[in-house]
């Protein structure tokens, strides 16, 4: 049998990189929170819900209670979070939200969660991708 000592050096070299890649890794998971990614997934993911609902919202036609092409009169109650007509605030499940700067054209939304992070997203238009970032 021919061996090759440099091919064994490899391997024990990529061997190497290997476990400490993953002793990396293992150190890192440990000092993240699940429950806390989990939250801010959750956020995020209801953050955008509602975005997604004011956006539909806009198109439709006053008649099926929509906006009309205007985020004028955009609240809680015509997204179907609340019963009270002309709610700009809505208790969800991962954060606060305030809707607020409500224009013919746009919006802007803020959200707080039960720790105090604030995020926002501005100018908010029918045809647009929001941006939601972290306030300090």
């Amino acid at each position: 049998m021919n061996h090759n000592p440099s091919l064994k050096l490899k391997l024990f070299a990529v061997l190497c990189v290997i476990m400490a890649v993953s002793s990396i890794i293992t150190v890192h998971m440990r000092n993240v929170d699940p429950a806390k990614i989990r939250a801010q997934e959750g956020l995020r993911r209801e953050f955008h819900e509602v975005i997604d609902k004011a956006q539909l919202w806009y198109s439709r036609p006053s008649v099926y209670g929509g906006g009309n092409k205007s985020f004028r009169n955009l609240d809680f109650q015509r997204l179907g979070y609340s019963e009270v007509p002309n709610r700009v605030t809505w208790k969800g499940k991962y954060a606060d939200y305030m809707l607020t700067s409500t224009r013919s054209s746009s919006f802007d939304i803020i959200a707080t969660s039960p720790n105090g992070e604030r995020y926002e997203s501005i100018l908010i238009g029918f045809d647009t991708m929001p941006v939601i970032r972290k306030i300090k």
